[in-house]
This record gives structure tokens, sequence and C-alpha cells, in this order.
């Protein structure tokens, strides 16, 4: 009987691997309570149910079990997660005050875990708060950082955005293509000087460069509502026109001249 069970296990396992849920749950499902792999079984038919969003179904597998054994931390995220997959925002918080007081605080990845928890139920404060604590862990954390990084997109927090920009710079390859997280969380921001010495300092691709200064200017002069104006028309370069929409924004010069020519911001 228990060759049989096994076996039954390792086929989950194997539908499991393949992608195939259904035909998962039905061998997870016959491994008997006394089977040496029923406690790994019934975690990947919790699994199982996640993936085929039978989310109340998994919840009527994962409330007993919490019920005999309340420090499980596998529980609380899966319970977590389907209660933000069902929308019940209070049952999900109620879940998530759990699992803080269960997760082991040492462990990086299932810190980072919560931080993406809250992410999912759209609290950015909480998800940086986690966020630093995995990074209290390992100041290097780069899927740490990556999460940060998308919950500060919206935040006016300069401080919060300069750290983790340069955490990222400093675990990065000094690449621009591996900046663009940061170049793109400056620009969301509203740090149009902060993105131009981005480019400046990092990419040595000329065509690129361009394409991100002019990203830059947009966003810049749809933020000011203004334009350039030259009295004569001459030909400026890009980094000259962000240098003087920049000046403009930052210490309001909206006249002047470049090359000879006079200027005017409106």
């Amino acid at each position: 009987m228990v060759i049989k069970m096994n076996k039954e296990f390792k086929q989950g396992m194997i539908e499991f691997e393949k992608e195939n849920y259904e035909k998962a749950l039905n061998h997870l499902e016959c491994v008997n309570p006394t089977d040496k792999n029923y406690r790994a079984s019934i975690a990947f038919r919790i699994s199982s149910l996640v993936k085929l969003e039978r989310y109340n179904d998994a919840l009527s597998v994962i409330n007993p079990l919490i019920e005999k054994d309340p420090y499980d931390e596998l529980l609380w995220f899966e319970k977590a997660a389907c209660h933000i997959n069902l929308h019940e925002k209070k049952k999900a918080y109620s879940a998530m005050e759990s699992l803080e007081r269960v997760v082991d605080p040492t462990n990086k990845q299932k810190i980072l875990l919560v931080a993406r928890l809250y992410r999912m139920l759209h609290n950015e404060s909480k998800t940086i708060e986690f966020c630093d604590k995995a990074l209290e862990i390992d100041e290097n954390y780069q899927d740490a950082l990556n999460e940060k990084v998308f919950a500060l997109v919206n935040s006016d927090d300069k401080e919060a955005i300069d750290d983790v920009s340069e955490r990222w710079i400093k675990v990065s390859d000094k690449r621009i293509i591996s900046l663009i997280p940061i170049f793109f969380l400056k620009l969301f921001s509203k740090d149009f000087r902060g993105c131009f010495e981005l480019v400046n300092e990092y990419c040595d691709d000329e065509e690129m460069g361009e394409m991100l200064k002019a990203a830059i200017y947009k966003d810049l002069t749809d933020e000011l509502n203004a334009e350039l104006l030259l009295t004569q028309k001459i030909e400026i370069t890009l980094d000259e026109a962000l240098k003087l929409m920049l000046d403009f924004k930052e210490h309001g010069k909206d006249f002047g001249k470049i090359h000879g020519v006079q200027y005017f911001i409106s």
C-alpha cells in the first residue's frame, strides 16, 4: 500500500512539474495520511489549487491545517495570497498580520515574499517596510531592491529614491540597460536632472542616450507646460535644450542667449 501511495505522490509531482495541475491533484489526493509523503502532498495540492485559481478550495484545505499548526509559515503565505486573489481585503490583512508574527525574521527570501504580498494589496508603505527588512539582512539583495523600486514609483520621497538608486547602481554592472528601472523611477518621480545625470554618466550608446534624453525632455516640458523658443533658426543639441529647461525649472530662468541667439521659455 505504501508503495502505491509513493507512486501516486511521484506521479503527482511529475504532473505538477509539467503544469498539469488537474492531473497532479488527481494523484496527490490519493496519498494516504499515513504515507511519509503526505505532508508534502498537501503542500503541492494547495499549490495546484492556487495555480488553478481555485482559491476557495485551497482555503478549505489550508484553514483546518492552520487550526492544527498556527505557526506554519507556508500555510499563512498561501492563505494570505488566496484572500488577496479573492479580493477579500479584510481577511487578507488579518492573514498578513498573522504571517508577520510567524515569518522567520532572518530569512531574506521569506521577508521579501511578505513585501510582495503587500504590493499585491497595493500597500506601498508596508511593501517598502519589508523590503527594508530584507535589505537589513543583505544590503545588496537585488530582488528586494527591485521590489522597492516598484513600490517607490509614485513616491515623492527623494531621500528613499536616491538611496535605492545608489544601492541599485552599486550592485549593477553599470550599463545603462541594467539601470533602466532607476531611470524610470527618477522620471516618474519627476527627478529630471537625476535622469539626465544618470544617462550622461552611464550611457555609452549614443542612440539610446538620445532616446532617453528625448523622453526626459518630453516629460519635463509636459510637466512645466512650457516650450523653448529661439529668435533665430539655429541647431542646438538635445543636451543644450535640456539644460535650458532644467535651469528654468530649478531657477526660473526663462530667457537668455545660446550660441549668440536669444531664447525664451514660455
